[in-house]
């Protein structure tokens, strides 16, 4: 059936809480504004099924704009239909919202200063039985721009020996935020003791070769796999055993 959208624009903020790296801040201005900037063409429109909307957005940075970055969204709504509202009067109504974030950095100086504060396996145990693997990467952004990390963690094992390189996709980190990166081993065997080493660029445009160095060490300990094996070792020594004492007792006859 025919549905009615509304447009509407918003700032948005990074944050410190993990599970949510975007915050919408409704009516109220972002310590880093770009809503008075960015106009959609339309606040409104209406589409029949299967019909498409193209919607342009002008983004208009005036002279005096403080350097930096600047974080708006567009967001487009659906608008209960009267139907709905006969069936829903004493009812909750659900409004589906879908968003494109900008992202807008003005030229001039600013501020870049971040740290890969933390290194770590997703799940914190002492040992592992299998994988996948999954690291995690904790990197607060303090600058006044945005910033796009990347880089790679290494995996070596107890000899020293690199057996996997994964790649750090660019991800964005939003000013005064602390944004978590997620990169996995899949390994189809993996046992003893390896070091993971993420190597982070901060992505400074400014200074781009300040890069971040952690370290960890895990153990991968197939249980099943070594109880089968010292039950083998168990079962052997007890063979010997036998054989040695059969051997010793015909050696006295």
């Amino acid at each position: 059936r025919e549905q009615t959208f509304t447009v509407s624009v918003e700032d948005f903020t990074g944050s410190k809480d993990l599970k949510n790296p975007v915050v919408l801040l409704g009516n109220d201005k972002g310590p880093y504004s770009l809503k008075d900037y960015i106009k959609p063409e339309k606040d409104s429109f209406k589409l029949k099924p299967k019909q498409r909307a193209v919607l342009d957005v002008v983004v208009t940075i005036p002279a005096d704009a403080e350097p930096g970055g600047h974080y708006g969204s567009v967001l487009v709504s659906s608008a209960p239909s009267s139907d709905d509202d006969a069936e829903l009067d004493n009812k909750a109504k659900t409004i589906s919202r879908i968003g494109a974030l900008y992202f807008v950095r003005v030229e001039g100086k600013v501020k870049e200063s971040s740290l890969l504060t933390d290194f770590r396996m997703e799940n914190d145990k002492a040992f592992h039985e299998k994988g996948p693997f999954n690291f995690e990467l904790l990197y607060e952004n303090n600058s006044s721009v945005h910033l796009t990390p990347s880089g790679k963690v290494q995996i070596k094992n107890m000899l020293g020996r690199s057996v996997k390189d994964i790649e750090v996709a660019p991800f964005f980190s939003l000013p005064d935020s602390l944004r978590a990166a997620v990169v996995t081993w899949e390994s189809d065997f993996a046992f003893g003791r390896y070091t993971a080493t993420a190597t982070i660029d901060r992505g400074y445009r400014e200074s781009p070769d300040e890069v971040d160095v952690k370290t960890i060490s895990f153990w991968v300990l197939p249980w099943k796999i070594v109880v089968g094996f010292l039950a083998a070792i168990i079962v052997v020594a007890f063979i010997l055993r036998r054989l040695v004492r059969s051997f010793e007792i015909k050696r006295k006859k």
